[in-house]
């Protein structure tokens, strides 16, 4: 067996074999239920403790808030403004409102200590829904006129594709996609945090404490170095598979645990298998490459402690496309987002949210993969050779220093 696959294998097992693995596997689930978990204890304590809201005002006003502000507010009548200040004076009520006859006016106090609080806009907008309605009854308007008044506008709106002067209908549903950009870009960064610090400390840390002189007496640098990112990249593919496997039994069990009526909320046949697996290449292409990269800055290290270091100048590299994909999202067809989406290092975060507005289609984004193979097997050469040079290479400096040091010597 090649002493490349001798690597790889070794490093795979050692960490599929590690309990740190697989809880990096299973930890976003379990930190998905632990918020879905407070999310509920909150609602709940929330809705078990509305505001109490003393309302002055006649009976029939009175009668109307309370209809307005049901489920979000304990309506009790007060009979006078001093009263109301009273009641709050001695924390019987949350808060008072004080509304006109015409609703024109409306006065609110709240308690800014009290444990249950009544959300001021809330209440602007049912005084001003009652105020619409007590106008239009002025009117003597019939029940149709009302229905016809307030009822909101009906508006139509459908995007179309512009190509060679023409136009054709594009019937994708842009809120399922813009949402998956969005979750795209922050699972992206979260899985290139991830592996970066994997191949920093297996790298780094295997140079740092001299274990990499034994070894590399055995096999050669570029074929150790070559092992490794096989090793970390066929990691990351195990768990994306993973996560799919996990996803097929979450779809199959739907149905016997009562939850595919949530999963039925949204089509997901809008997302179409050419965005999903676009989606999915440009990300394994950036992980690569990022891994590349992590690789390279950590054999620059002399000892364990600059492992840190070299693996975050790597994520602040990573963190500029992370920034731009959300900036993406408002203006993904300026000419600066179409030239970027194609660049490798930041594709993986705008290619995907110009896929989703449909500012970029499927070609698109198999065009920025070969883009991103094209840039891996070039790192894959310069990245080898550069890690051979600095492998046994124990001087003291910043991880960034001696890497254009090693450029200025190769250009020499």
């Amino acid at each position: 067996m090649n002493k490349t696959w001798i690597v790889a294998k070794h490093v795979f097992l050692k960490n599929l074999k590690s309990p740190a693995y697989y809880w990096m596997l299973l930890s976003p689930f379990i930190f998905i239920l632990v918020g879905i978990g407070i999310a509920a204890l909150v609602t709940n304590s929330i809705s078990d403790n509305k505001p109490s809201l003393g309302v002055v005002a006649n009976r029939q006003q009175v009668q109307a808030i309370r209809a307005s502000l049901k489920g979000q507010a304990d309506v009790r009548r007060q009979d006078t403004a001093a009263q109301a200040r009273k009641s709050l004076s001695k924390e019987h009520i949350d808060a008072y409102l004080t509304v006109s006859s015409d609703y024109a006016k409306a006065t609110l106090v709240s308690n800014n200590k009290s444990d249950a609080t009544i959300d001021a806009d809330t209440v602007r907008q049912a005084i001003t829904n009652l105020k619409v309605q007590s106008a239009i009854s002025s009117l003597n308007l019939t029940a149709e006129q009302v229905s016809s008044l307030s009822s909101p506008a009906v508006i139509n709106s459908r995007y179309v594709s512009v190509t060679n002067g023409g136009t054709s209908n594009d019937n994708t549903n842009r809120g399922v996609r813009y949402a998956f950009a969005q979750f795209a870009l922050v699972a992206i960064f979260i899985f290139l945090t991830v592996y970066v610090q994997m191949t920093g400390s297996e790298v780094g840390t295997e140079k740092g404490s001299r274990i990499l002189d034994s070894i590399l007496a055995a096999v050669p640098a570029r074929q150790h170095f070559a092992g490794k990112v096989i090793a970390i990249v066929s990691l990351f593919i195990f768990q994306l598979i993973f996560y799919a496997i996990l996803a097929v039994i979450a779809v199959m069990l739907a149905g016997p645990f009562g939850y595919a009526r949530f999963l039925n909320l949204i089509d997901w046949s809008q997302l179409g298998s050419g965005y999903i697996i676009s989606t999915s290449l440009i990300t394994i292409g950036a992980i690569v490459i990022y891994i590349i990269l992590a690789a390279v800055f950590a054999s620059m290290v002399s000892r364990q402690e600059d492992v840190p270091q070299s693996t975050s100048t790597v994520m602040w590299v990573a963190i500029v496309p992370y920034f731009l994909g959300y900036a993406a999202l408002a203006a993904a067809n300026t000419p600066i987002f179409k030239i970027i989406s194609f660049v490798p290092f930041f594709s993986q975060s705008v290619m995907p949210v110009r896929m989703s507005v449909g500012s970029a289609t499927t070609l698109d984004g198999l065009v920025a993969f070969g883009l991103e193979v094209i840039t891996i097997a070039i790192m894959l050469r310069f990245a080898s050779g550069i890690y051979a040079r600095n492998a046994l290479n124990y001087d003291d400096g910043k991880p960034l220093a001696k890497l254009l040091r090693a450029f200025k010597k190769r250009r020499v």
